[in-house]
């Protein structure tokens, strides 16, 4: 783990310090190529900002797990919270989220993780789904304990040898799925914190290829 997050954290301060220091180095760059360098350097610190909340998430599972705290919380409303912060890069991909949810869908949960599940999810298909990706959420059913919901997206999914460690650290299936153009990257730690906040919620998840799209996640969630 601890290489691994060494290895994760020195590809973008690296290439933060390369275009710093060829800015304060080059006097006399084109005001268009100082912008640009500017650009590059700033992704790479939203990549690095990606990486410590990825890793402070996952370690506070880890390591603390009683310490969540939980409380009474809205799951449309926090679809809702995940979609504004998403926004640009929904707009940015020409995505449209199709999301079937009660009204009255409440949990006793914990915010941060109940946030990241949604957010990772949808993170995912937008950075390696084709422009103009369908993004489709739904809860299915629910019985006196738990909630049961489907995600999946119209991308083109991954090579199955790939689903069995789709939810390892630090894995990705850069065979089976590549990146827009327009991605940062992502941290590797995405769908294991979604595996870890479902099984903080006492509930399974699973992946599949959907037979005419994307990946398919079926997981639940308990209620209280």
């Amino acid at each position: 783990m601890s290489n691994n997050i060494t290895h994760e954290l020195r590809t973008p301060v690296s290439s933060i310090s390369g275009y710093l220091e060829t800015l304060l180095n080059s006097t006399h760059l084109p005001e268009e190529r100082k912008i640009g360098f500017l650009k590059r350097a700033h992704l790479q610190t939203l990549r690095l900002a990606a990486i410590i909340r990825d890793i402070s998430l996952i370690t506070k599972v880890d390591e603390a797990p009683e310490m969540m705290p939980r409380e009474k919380i809205s799951l449309p409303l926090v679809i809702a919270e995940v979609c504004e912060e998403l926004s640009t890069q929904i707009n940015g991909r020409k995505a449209t989220l199709h999301c079937t949810l009660p009204d009255e869908a409440l949990m006793n949960a914990n915010y941060s993780l109940l946030h990241a599940i949604f957010r990772n999810l949808i993170e995912n298909s937008l950075r390696y789904a084709p422009e103009g990706v369908n993004i489709y959420l739904s809860l299915d059913q629910e019985d006196a304990t738990h909630y049961f919901f489907t995600y999946y997206d119209s991308g083109d999914g991954v090579d199955e040898h790939h689903l069995s460690r789709l939810f390892e650290r630090f894995y990705r299936a850069q065979e089976g799925r590549t990146r827009n153009g327009a991605d940062i990257g992502g941290t590797g730690l995405g769908l294991s914190i979604v595996r870890n906040a479902v099984l903080f919620h006492r509930g399974s998840i699973s992946v599949r290829n959907h037979p005419e799209a994307g990946l398919e996640f079926h997981f639940t969630l308990a209620k209280n």
